[in-house]
């Protein structure tokens, strides 16, 4: 799990066996990505990039699920420096119908700055 960058776990699961991490380590598309891996026992399976619908050139931190009974599932909330926002860093959603299996991103199709009521030309997410 730990990189040559910064590595910090940002959400754990209801049975702490899936975890989502933010790196800003090689490998990723931009300076800091999300990445999500799995805990089985007492190992760690590799992390895994959530791919480029999240993840762009630029920060994305504070990932958070919601409609997902406690799995990697749902709606994922997360912050975003990239361009299409109201400027700063936005809070961003994307959803998947199903548990993510392997754990990647891979079914999502799109990415969505919330409204303009609540984004704004600062940054709402640190």
């Amino acid at each position: 799990m730990n990189t040559q960058g910064h590595d910090s776990p940002r959400w754990i699961s209801d049975s702490d066996q899936q975890i989502v991490v933010i790196s800003s380590g090689p490998g990723g598309y931009g300076s800091v990505d999300l990445y999500s891996l799995t805990v089985s026992g007492d190992t760690l399976a590799a992390r895994t990039n959530m791919g480029s619908v999240v993840d762009t050139l630029y920060t994305e931190p504070a990932p958070d699920f919601m409609n997902n009974s406690g799995m990697m599932a749902g709606t994922i909330y997360y912050g975003s420096g990239r361009s299409g926002g109201f400027g700063g860093m936005d809070i961003r959603y994307s959803e998947s119908a199903q548990a993510l299996e392997p754990l990647s991103w891979a079914g999502v199709k799109a990415s969505f700055a919330l409204p303009a009521t609540i984004g704004e030309a600062k940054a709402e997410c640190r």
